[in-house]
């Protein structure tokens, strides 16, 4: 079922086009959901009347990981787009409602009639509906128009685009796969000692632990992570990355290792070496923080925050998991995010 997932999200990936900050907007934190038998085959049977013309692409959003807002994304020669699916006696009484709550001239005293005289399960289903419809165009007009609401805060945000061109080092994975030709394990460090990346196959995949063995002598400040687990974040999809396909293959059903390891010392230094003031919070001060930033996703490492601060006008950031996770997952270069990073706080 992980395969399904995985080639599911490398689709969606292509129907975005790639852009991170979109998959972020559908992506609003729920656990993977599961269609019932009769809600898959209405999906399939919209989706496959939509693919019947082929300027247009449908994808059954539960299928992904990432798409977790309305039942189909689709591509058309009019942009990207979001279906809700609803079928039922019920479901057809709340469209007809929802129309009717989009009609302007539609008597204000005669929809609040209808909607009094629902029942409480038919109500609360009128809300829901509402909400997704809400958390749907605001998504839409973030893709279309790189700004608007935020779907699940209703913060609102605008998308900037980086002055500096994004770098990624996945072609990295592509040279330690080759030295596998002749070793049962490869391994190395990259941008000034942030990172370490292993791969390994056959009887060197009992020895994955070797990158926390050699990053606890050097600090606690550090993360691990088995890239197979790529697939519970929101980032680009191993399908999506430029990489050979039997590597990809091997990683995504076990029989090749990829593990990463990011040194936070070594990260915290690049950022020094970009012009940032750096400082990693006490734990007092990350907790205050945490209280206070309740819908923001912080990176914590030993229950402590890092802030960076542009020494030239004072503008000041907290480190967010979103950054780890490009870095991690999207394969951003780190002196390269903090480049980007420095750009934004000017």
């Amino acid at each position: 079922m992980s395969a399904y997932f995985h080639i599911a999200d490398g689709i969606a990936w292509q129907l975005i086009r790639g852009e991170i900050h979109v998959s972020r907007r559908l992506y609003i934190g729920e656990s993977v959901k599961q269609l019932d038998s009769s809600n898959l085959e209405h999906a399939i049977k919209v989706s496959l009347e939509i693919n019947e013309s082929p300027e247009n692409f449908a994808l059954i959003s539960d299928l992904t990981h990432f798409v977790q807002i309305g039942d189909l994304l689709t591509r058309t020669p009019k942009g990207l787009a979001i279906m809700e699916l609803k079928e039922g006696s019920v479901n057809n009484k709340i469209a007809d409602l929802v129309k009717k709550i989009h009609d302007t001239g539609f008597p204000l005293k005669d929809l609040e009639d209808e909607i009094s005289n629902l029942d409480l399960n038919t109500n609360k289903q009128l809300q829901r509906v509402l909400r997704q419809e809400e958390r749907a165009f605001r998504a839409v007009e973030i893709i279309n128009k790189d700004e608007g609401n935020d779907p699940k805060t209703g913060e609102k945000i605008s998308v900037s685009t980086p002055k500096n061109r994004t770098e990624f080092y996945s072609h990295e994975f592509e040279k330690l796969f080759k030295k596998l030709e002749s070793s049962i394990w490869a391994y190395d460090v990259i941008d000034r000692g942030c990172l370490h990346v292993g791969l390994y196959r056959d009887e060197g995949r009992f020895m994955t632990g070797l990158i926390k063995d050699i990053l606890d002598k050097k600090t606690t400040n550090h993360v691990i992570i088995d890239f197979v687990s790529i697939a519970g974040n929101v980032s680009e999809p191993l399908f999506a990355k430029p990489l050979p396909p039997k590597l990809m293959i091997d990683i995504l059903v076990g029989d090749i290792k990829l593990i990463i390891g990011l040194n936070i010392d070594a990260l915290i230094q690049v950022f020094k070496d970009t012009g940032f003031e750096v400082e990693l919070l006490s734990e007092k001060q990350t907790m205050k923080l945490k209280q206070r930033e309740k819908m923001k996703v912080m990176f914590i490492i030993n229950k402590r925050a890092i802030r960076l601060t542009n020494p030239e006008n004072k503008k000041t950031m907290i480190v967010g998991g979103g950054i780890i996770s490009k870095i991690l997952y999207d394969s951003i270069y780190p002196s390269n995010i903090a480049i980007t990073l420095l750009q934004t706080l000017e």
